[in-house]
């Protein structure tokens, strides 16, 4: 559940709600993978702040130590280097927040939202759009409230506990893939994250903004970037298996179904070999560069912003991937020889 050093670092950030008068909230992530009962000491809290974030972090910052950096933009703020002793590198603070999209995969404009339910209707899919009183998630963490008593606090006004619990994505809104069409890379994602169907009128929806060319509003960056995130899925076999289902590899420069199909089969060996050990996400990106062909390779370097020394350090991987013995390989590029015999 949550660390014990998290725990410590809610409770003042919960102190200094209460002196605001301020609600908050974890919303999405935390809280689908609160219910699939999935370990969340790893991973940051992101916290919702039921009104301005900025001027509640900045409060936030007398109590924890640390620098606030604003996004005012946004309405979001981050703490770094807080005090000592809470062994919590930073923390996410957002106010609730309404978004509008002026045209089809432009970033939004954002306004602050009256309340957590606005905020709510903005997101992605029903499962990522449930909020729980950060107070809650604390008590539950200390085991006074029981998981039966934290399920009766989400608020969960599209239902993405009954999609969780079925297997489904679903989107909130008709237009949700046409607002925002990287969207369509989350709903791979998850779908294969969660061993979950895409709900029929979401594919619907989805197919059709695909016949709409929406992602041809989508920068470069953005596509491959999706991409990246799609291999580094434990669940990338399923994702790449969706790709070829909806037909994305078009949006991808020149990948190919024979790329994609030897691709998947290294993925399958390399899962059936290394299983859950350390490494294996690191594994499934090397297998994929390893098989683009260069002038592509050298596009999805500079297009994702690898630095020049970073780039020297891949090829000079993939090149002893291939030509050296076992004794001369890290772990990992060890891992990806053996998937390509």
């Amino acid at each position: 559940m949550i660390s014990a050093a998290q725990i410590t670092l809610i409770d003042e950030i919960l102190a200094c709600s209460t002196q605001k008068q301020l609600a908050l909230y974890v919303v999405g992530g935390v809280v689908r993978d609160v219910l699939l009962g999935e370990k969340l000491e790893d991973r940051d809290i992101d916290i919702v702040v039921a009104g301005n974030a900025i001027p509640f972090g900045e409060a936030c910052v007398e109590r924890v130590g640390g620098v606030l950096k604003k996004y005012p933009d946004f309405l979001t703020c981050k703490i770094v280097g807080l005090r000592s002793g809470f062994e919590v590198d930073e923390i996410d603070l957002a106010s609730v927040r309404t978004e509008r999209y002026l045209r089809s995969g432009a970033l939004p404009e954002v306004k602050l939202a009256q309340n957590i339910y606005e905020d709510l209707a903005r997101r992605d899919f029903t499962i990522n759009a449930m909020a729980l009183p950060l107070e809650v998630l604390c008590g539950y963490a200390r085991g006074s409230y029981s998981l039966l008593q934290l399920e009766s606090e989400i608020i969960d006004s599209y239902e993405g506990k009954k999609d969780l619990e079925g297997k489904q994505v679903r989107v909130l809104h008709e237009k949700s893939f046409l607002d925002d069409p990287t969207r369509i890379f989350r709903a791979v994602r998850y779908s294969a994250r969660l061993d979950a169907e895409l709900e029929d009128q979401t594919a619907s929806l989805m197919i059709a903004a695909l016949k709409e060319r929406a992602l041809d509003a989508i920068s470069e960056f953005r596509k491959l970037n999706e991409l990246r995130k799609i291999l580094q899925e434990p669940a990338n076999l399923k994702a790449l298996e969706l790709i070829e289902r909806f037909d994305l590899l078009n949006y991808w420069g020149s990948l190919n179904h024979d790329q994609i199909s030897i691709l998947k089969s290294r993925i399958a060996k390399l899962r059936c070999e290394t299983d859950a050990r350390t490494g294996w996400s690191q594994a499934s990106h090397l297998l994929f560069v390893l098989g683009l062909e260069s002038e592509f390779r050298k596009t999805y370097f500079k297009t994702l912003g690898y630095s020049k020394g970073q780039i020297i350090e891949w090829e000079k991987s993939l090149e002893r991937i291939k030509r050296s013995s076992a004794g001369e390989l890290s772990p990992v590029e060890l891992m990806v020889q053996n998937a390509c015999k």
